[in-house]
């Protein structure tokens, strides 16, 4: 069987939440099935084969790609996220492409964005097995408004990628303090690392003991380029002891994840996001803003916006103060970190494993039940 599944930003080439979901996609049913898996990405550099998986560009024009996806001869056709390059066009000529056909909502902002796609999509919502990651975020609520069926299928880690890496994060990267305060995060507008710095800055008022660590990759977008410039200047300023890490290797990533104290996510919009996964899979408690699907998460605790605009919280002088306050909390009580995270840790088996969340991804792709 063969599932060619349409990216704008694919592994190994660009590094984030939705590239490693794709990647963990893509190799499972190639390694784990025996599919014949191909990803067209709009931002790819080359053509590579990955552990079984072959990656290329898509073409630079749409009756161009249209042809290169006929050429493939996919049995299975899968979107992930409607801001996909060429999403419209694929559901303009939904009748054309002779193979199965899925999307991946991942927000549906662009369709929420452009009525007149999604009404669209509507109207031809046979020919696609819808996916959302929760039934707790705008995607699946739209959807069901609009009469659409919705598999919900959540983002789920692979454990055996989150085991010791054999290193020392800490000697490796200087780490002194005796608390270790992680934030993984590519730099995009509402991301929020520039009001984690003042979260962090105040609570430094309170104790001298940790270091924050931010942990991200580049990315092909210099609007967010110029955000971690500005954030690695200020940084170099801060009263805190700090490291800014970029294009790590994964190793030392996973590695920063079983070494730190807190794990803190000030992102003001998301959907699933797969980082509070990763560091609940290793015990590491989170603190985060009401995001996605994270007030239905374990083993952390949640900060409440008050106010959005264009769909991001805003923070506030009492969001501020509470971020630090339960950061501080929890740094202050040993027992209180264990119990949040063995908290996380169960439910990523109960929910969130890979093992079992794969076999979803098989079902849409064939249609039967994963052998």
């Amino acid at each position: 069987m063969r599932l060619v599944v349409g990216v704008n930003h694919a592994a190994p080439f660009h590094v984030g939440g939705s590239e490693k979901v794709v990647e963990q996609i893509t190799e499972s049913m190639s390694n784990d099935y025996g599919m014949d898996c191909h990803v067209l990405a709009k931002y790819a550099d080359g053509v590579v084969t990955r552990n079984g998986v072959k990656i290329q560009k898509t073409r630079d024009q749409e009756s161009v790609f249209l042809r290169q996806l006929e050429d493939l001869k996919p049995d299975h056709f899968h979107v992930y996220s409607d801001s996909f390059v060429y999403w419209s066009s694929v559901v303009r000529n939904a009748e054309k492409i002779k193979a199965d056909k899925s999307i991946a909502l991942v927000g549906m902002n662009y369709m929420r964005s452009n009525p007149e796609i999604g009404r669209l999509f509507k109207t031809k919502k046979d020919q696609f097995k819808v996916i959302a990651h929760s039934e707790n975020y705008l995607d699946y609520q739209t959807c069901d408004a609009m009469d659409i069926p919705v598999n919900v299928i959540p983002n789920a880690i692979n454990l055996t990628e989150f085991c010791d890496q054999g290193i020392s994060f800490r000697k490796k990267y200087g780490i002194k303090t005796e608390n270790l305060i992680l934030c993984v995060s590519n730099f995009f507008p509402g991301k929020g690392q520039e009001h984690l710095h003042f979260i962090l800055r105040s609570l430094w008022d309170r104790r001298k003991d940790f270091t924050a660590v931010f942990v991200c990759s580049t990315v092909n977008f210099q609007p967010a380029n110029v955000l971690r410039m500005r954030h690695s200047q200020v940084m170099s300023k801060a009263p805190y002891p700090n490291r800014v890490l970029v294009d790590i290797s994964r190793s030392d990533t996973i590695q920063a994840f079983r070494e730190s104290d807190l794990f803190a996510f000030p992102s003001q919009i998301e959907v699933a996001p797969l980082v509070i996964l990763e560091a609940m899979s290793v015990g590491l408690p989170w603190v985060s803003l009401n995001v996605g699907n994270v007030p239905t998460l374990s083993g952390g605790t949640v900060v409440y916006g008050e106010k959005k605009s264009q769909g991001k919280w805003q923070y506030s002088v009492s969001m501020y103060k509470d971020f630090t306050d339960k950061l501080d909390i929890l740094l202050s009580d040993n027992e209180l970190r264990k119990q949040r995270g063995e908290e996380g840790k169960q439910q990523i088996l109960a929910k969130y494993d890979w093992s079992q969340v794969r076999k979803q991804y098989y079902k849409i792709f064939t249609g039967e039940e994963s052998p």
